[in-house]
């Protein structure tokens, strides 16, 4: 992200959290974060709407430095999309009115969410945990039900799992985050299941057949095997007939 220095890091934050973690650019999806060689690397910009230097595209000059560093003026954007923006003439197909359009989109309805945990009370803590785990334990429902229409067996079994962690859940006065932890990656595997189900069928089409075509490939791999002695038996008979010809002619000119 460049020059960071010059923005608040509560600035920063608001923008790492209110994104979503990806471009600003409608349908870009360029994520925050990039891993390289092991390491997490930044893959997006602040990028201003309203320019920060004059002579920038859609630079206001009525502004103060401060406000054009604000977040109100910020957005994330990825490395081409920031440059597409901000080159010369830009501004008249990428005016502030549309930039401040994607900016409302993508954090419309979270600004008021934070808004709203001012002064929370511990009631409101727990209703709000409380309200989480209803709503993935609603996805994992959901998954299941995909589930049981491809793999009845698995289907039961993820059922059984998370009947022993529902009761291990509602035997302990508090939230226990380990199941809690369990339960979001089973629904994270179980969401991606569909995906790769009927890859996984089409494998399981093809192994069907292999057992008829299993001894055809044994044959072929013993003629392989052999082919070595019979490419230098060949070799040997080219050899004599080769020579042979040579003394035919050698009598043909004596």
């Amino acid at each position: 992200m460049t020059n960071s220095r010059n923005y608040s890091r509560a600035d920063r934050a608001a923008l790492t959290l209110l994104s979503g973690g990806t471009c600003y650019w409608p349908d870009c999806g360029e994520p925050l974060l990039r891993k390289v060689d092991g390491k997490f690397k930044p893959a997006l910009e602040i990028a201003h709407i309203r320019a920060a230097k004059q002579g920038g595209e859609r630079y206001v000059a009525s502004m103060t430095d401060e406000e054009r560093n604000s977040f109100d003026n910020l957005i994330f954007l990825c490395t081409v999309h920031h440059k597409t923006i901000d080159e010369p003439g830009a501004a008249r197909r990428y005016p502030i009115e549309l930039l401040e359009k994607w900016k409302q989109d993508r954090e419309k309805g979270k600004v008021a969410t934070l808004r709203g945990l001012r002064g929370i009370t511990e009631d409101r803590l727990v209703d709000l945990i409380t309200q989480a785990i209803k709503d993935r334990d609603r996805d994992i429902k959901e998954t299941l039900e995909r589930l049981e229409r491809i793999d009845a067996d698995a289907a039961l079994l993820m059922r059984e799992l998370l009947d022993e962690l529902n009761q291990l859940r509602h035997g302990t006065p508090a939230l226990d985050p380990d199941i809690v932890g369990l339960l979001y990656s089973a629904s994270d595997i179980l969401s991606n299941l569909p995906d790769y189900a009927p890859m996984l069928c089409e494998a399981a089409g093809r192994l069907e057949y292999l057992g008829d075509h299993a001894s055809t490939l044994m044959n072929a791999a013993d003629l392989l095997t052999s082919l070595d002695d019979k490419i230098s038996h060949l070799q040997t008979i080219v050899q004599a007939v080769s020579e042979a010809a040579d003394k035919i002619d050698a009598a043909r000119w004596s």
